[in-house]
């Protein structure tokens, strides 16, 4: 019965961490040009524009190591129209034009003819020697042509480029490709097939997509580089979890200690003064987001028109720690300190009007262990559940409270990588948080079938 519980919660573990990876995936590789953006980005100055660098062989390379030009997923749906290697076309906006062409004609052989069209006459265009900048304006037109959605617009790029080859007989070369260009154009106006756009199709790409090989080097321990400056993603990561760790750590010891000792004094001592207004305030500060409270305890205790004792800036090395480490600490532990305090009080509440506790109180059992060995015993089980979910979520980080104190923690790290498209950063960090959690959970059924016996495996 036992091997059967902790194999059927191991599959549950392994489904829950596939399907959270799967959607963090998704979610990431809406724009697939992203990694290139953030290459070019860094490279802009060699004067290349962002459509004729990705049509690049620098940008087919980068893509091929990237694994940009696989399939996300094992399986995929779409429209029967469209083709079934469409994800090898890494830039969303090209991809964009080529699904609304889909939509308007639904013929693939026609707009792939087109497509061919315009590689076919830039190259032509790219082979020209020497540079100047009436070819620079031809080629970029040309490079826009595969975005261009627009009938109007297409024409008149097309119109342009035509006018200068007039002028320019020794790009007469260009010319008949320009023509066809405009010939597969009008194509496209013509024998349309719309209903393959309503009939579904399910393509099925096996083990070559983004996903498998991103899985097999994660636990392989290859977490990848960073697109921007091509960092180990595992270095970056533990510097930021040198910063934010530290506090973390104390946030959880603090959640907890205090937490439960405000819990057992709420529970002894109900009717007492100061445990009902403690009860008010504390259903007071729960209610305020923890970045309000943050705020809050900076004006009142950072700010040198009230109380200058502490700092709100985490890095700032001038000061002593005793100085820094208290406003955040206090804004990422004072929530959980009330929930876990509000719990304890409910849970030991429950147990010392239990019959047994009544027993041992008959029996001149001390109050400190009564309270300290018999009733805590009882309530541990739902507080080792509730850490099991709490220090992976401290560990991952807050994004406001982490910019609001500067801490530089893994917060900020979620959010540039956010801001900047770096996935492999994310799935790191969904990955390696979702395995805390799971596995939290599996140390939390553990530890508390050795407190209670009672516990049983099913």
């Amino acid at each position: 019965m036992r091997y059967a519980y902790w194999f059927k919660r191991g599959v549950y573990g392994i489904l829950v961490f596939w399907a959270t990876t799967v959607l963090v995936l998704l979610f990431c590789k809406k724009d697939g040009t992203a990694p290139l953006r953030i290459w070019f980005a860094e490279r802009s100055e060699e004067g290349l524009g962002f459509y004729e660098f990705a049509s690049s062989s620098e940008a087919r390379l980068l893509a091929k190591e990237w694994k940009l030009d696989l399939p996300l997923f094992y399986i995929g749906i779409s429209a029967y129209a469209e083709p079934d290697t469409l994800y090898r076309i890494i830039e969303p906006d090209k991809r964009k034009t080529i699904t609304a062409l889909l939509s308007q004609n639904g013929d693939w052989e026609k707009i792939q003819d087109y497509f061919q069209v315009i590689a076919h006459t830039l190259s032509i265009a790219k082979a020209y020697k020497p540079q100047s900048d009436t070819l620079s304006f031809i080629r970029e037109k040309l490079s826009g042509l595969p975005y261009t959605l627009d009938e109007t617009l297409r024409t008149q790029a097309t119109d342009s480029i035509l006018f200068l080859i007039k002028k320019n007989p020794k790009f007469i070369d260009l010319f008949h490709g320009v023509l066809n260009i405009r010939n597969h154009a009008n194509l496209l106006k013509e024998d349309k097939f719309l209903y393959k756009n309503y009939i579904p199709k399910i393509n099925f790409y096996g083990f070559k997509n983004q996903y498998h090989h991103w899985l097999t080097c994660f636990m392989s321990g290859d977490l990848g580089k960073t697109y921007k400056n091509r960092e180990s993603i595992p270095s970056k990561l533990s510097r930021h979890i040198q910063k934010s760790g530290l506090i973390s750590l104390l946030a959880f010891c603090m959640v907890y200690t205090w937490g439960i000792l405000f819990g057992i004094i709420g529970a002894v001592y109900p009717r007492h003064v100061l445990v009902r207004l403690g009860n008010i305030a504390g259903l007071m500060l729960n209610a305020i987001p923890s970045f309000m409270l943050g705020i809050f305890l900076i004006f009142l205790l950072a700010n040198q028109n009230t109380l200058l004792i502490f700092t709100y800036d985490f890095q700032a090395e001038a000061l002593p720690f005793y100085r820094r480490i208290p406003l955040p600490l206090l804004a990422y532990s004072l929530g959980g300190i009330l929930s876990i305090g509000y719990l304890v009080s409910i849970k030991m509440k429950q147990v010392l009007a239990s019959d047994y506790i009544r027993t041992a109180c008959a029996k001149g059992l001390p109050p400190i262990k009564r309270i300290g060995i018999h009733a805590l015993k009882n309530i541990l089980p739902p507080l080792i559940t509730s850490a099991a979910a709490l220090f992976p979520g401290l560990l991952s980080g807050s994004i406001v409270l982490e910019k609001l104190f500067n801490v530089g923690g893994m917060g900020e790290a979620i959010l540039e990588a956010v801001e900047t498209g770096e996935t492999g950063i994310l799935m790191a960090v969904v990955a390696i948080t979702t395995l805390l959690t799971v596995f939290g959970y599996l140390l939390t059924d553990l530890v508390n079938s050795m407190i209670d016996k009672r516990l049983q495996f099913g």
